[in-house]
């Protein structure tokens, strides 16, 4: 199999080396932070995580009706296979006497944390066998720690989860040995699991499909064998929507007939063809997105039969075809960028001796390294930390621990709700039958008529709100205190030196006492 094994004294598969203890710690280490970043990313990083899931989720456990989901039901265009998972596990957790709608969501975030280190971690004990020794410890922490995937990894959404089948697909690949011997039903099986998550990893999908014909001397009854496992999960996938929409429903059809022959795709905006190249420098904080970026130009111009480049650059430049582009359109191959990464610095450090003498190699080397590491270490912790997207569930928690029963009143202005943001879906999930949520426009319009004496008085807003003196004016008539905001503080200052968060977004909950 071309352009995979740099190292020929290794086999190509199941390496044992020194690094093997070195692993086993990390992934130690790993757990912990995992397990802490499900905990405090309470919420979601994209409304269709929850929207489209946990939502739809209750119309099986019966807390929801088809009124009460987002538009994508009544098309009946969104894949199931989720929300047919999220309503099985909820099930069991009733049982268990866990009724607690904050400790669901997190029973969820727990599942994807722990199987996303059983994914890394078959891919790195595929694929080590690529890096050189030197590198290889750095693989591996990167493969954990690159500050932006453990918060992506415990994400119950499609992204993350099509990006899990996605590593798994690659694992085979690495795996050449156990590939050809008895693995080619297998990889059909993931690729069409992949699709069922998210439909757009058939970019991914077809491009690998492509480079086992052409590269990876793949015979025609093996093709066959892909195929086979690949439509054998779109008849699984059939038999859940069906099961799940009470009618005949082949959710790939629906989908790309909504999205894109109907244009509700381009609806929700369109950006320019080099969107993903930009926010590849810039999302990822921008020393780290140049290098990530670097990194892929390096390795597709050294490597370009290697199926890492094929698979990526196909995925992404599919959808840099799509007028709608978003940034966690990106997440299902990120858990391939820290080999990339490391794939490519070792192919640089392999050309710098043949350059001009003067360069100080160790300077580079650790110079570089000591600056990458602070800035990611910051980071990883931040997201350790800090409640998913601007907290909004953060807020809701809060209430629900410290009203859980008492009659509440919670006012909030335009956007602010953190029970229904946008004004159109609320999210059932997490209402309160004990809190009234009431909006009353501009903090400025806030007078006595709003003031419920029989419930607690609660105001929740955003700090775009509170940018205007006749605001905060406002909240010293009422005699507003400060409860929670949905995103510490500090972690507010640090994005203004990293950026992502959308600071005028962030709520603040107040109880009022007049």
């Amino acid at each position: 199999m071309p352009e995979l094994s740099t190292d020929k004294s290794l086999p190509a598969s199941g390496c044992t080396m020194p690094t093997g203890r070195f692993h086993q710690l990390v992934l130690i280490v790993a757990l912990f932070i995992y397990v802490v970043t499900a905990f405090f990313s309470k919420g979601y990083y994209h409304a269709d995580e929850h929207y489209q899931i946990i939502e739809f989720a209750g119309l099986k456990t019966g807390t929801h009706t088809g009124d009460d989901l987002a538009w994508e039901y009544k098309e009946n265009s969104r894949q199931t296979i989720q929300p047919a998972m999220a309503y099985m596990i909820f099930s069991v957790l009733e049982k268990l006497g866990f009724r607690n709608p904050y400790t669901k969501a997190f029973v969820l975030r727990l599942i994807s944390a722990l199987l996303a280190l059983v994914v890394i971690s078959g891919f790195v004990t595929t694929s080590l066998y690529l890096v050189e020794r030197p590198w290889r410890r750095l693989f591996i922490l990167l493969s954990y720690f690159l500050w932006f995937i453990p918060v992506i990894n415990v994400r119950f959404s499609s992204e993350t989860w099509s990006g899990f089948i996605v590593v798994m697909m690659f694992s085979l690949i690495m795996d050449q040995e156990a590939f050809y011997r008895k693995q080619g039903f297998l990889m059909g099986v993931l690729m069409g699991l992949a699709f069922l998550f998210r439909f757009q990893s058939a970019f991914l999908s077809l491009a690998l499909l492509l480079w086992l014909w052409l590269f990876g001397k793949m015979k025609p009854v093996q093709l066959a064998l892909v195929l086979a496992g690949g439509l054998s999960m779109l008849g699984l996938g059939l038999v859940i929507d069906t099961w799940f929409y009470g009618k005949l429903v082949f959710t790939p059809w629906t989908y790309f007939n909504a999205q894109i022959l109907e244009g509700m795709a381009a609806g929700f905006g369109e950006s320019p063809w080099y969107f993903y190249f930009r926010e590849l420098v810039l999302a990822p904080i921008w020393p780290i997105g140049l290098l990530i970026v670097l990194c892929i130009i390096a390795l597709s111009a050294s490597k370009p039969t290697s199926p890492l480049v094929w698979g990526v650059l196909a995925f992404m430049l599919a959808h840099t075809l799509i007028s709608h582009k978003e940034i966690r359109f990106f997440l299902p191959v990120i858990n391939l960028l820290p080999l990339m990464m490391v794939l490519a610095w070792q192919l640089f450090w392999q050309k710098l001796p043949q350059w001009k003498a003067g360069i100080p190699r160790n300077l580079l080397r650790y110079g570089t390294a000591a600056v990458l590491i602070l800035v990611n270490t910051v980071a990883l912790v931040a997201m350790m930390l800090k409640p998913a997207g601007t907290g909004r569930m953060e807020i809701t928690a809060y209430i629900a621990r410290k009203y859980p029963h008492q009659p509440a009143q919670l006012l909030h202005t335009d956007w602010s709700s953190p029970y229904n943001p946008w004004e159109s879906v609320p999210v059932k999930f997490y209402q309160q039958e004990n809190v009234n949520d009431e909006r009353f426009g501009p903090l400025s319009t806030l007078h006595d008529s709003l003031i419920d004496a029989s419930r607690t008085n609660l105001l929740v807003v955003r700090k775009a709100d509170l940018s205007s003196r006749s605001g905060t004016l406002k909240l010293q008539e009422f005699n507003a205190v400060k409860l929670r905001q949905s995103v510490p503080e500090w972690i507010v200052r640090l994005n203004r030196c990293y950026g992502g968060l959308d600071e005028n977004e962030v709520l603040v909950l107040y109880q009022l006492n007049k």
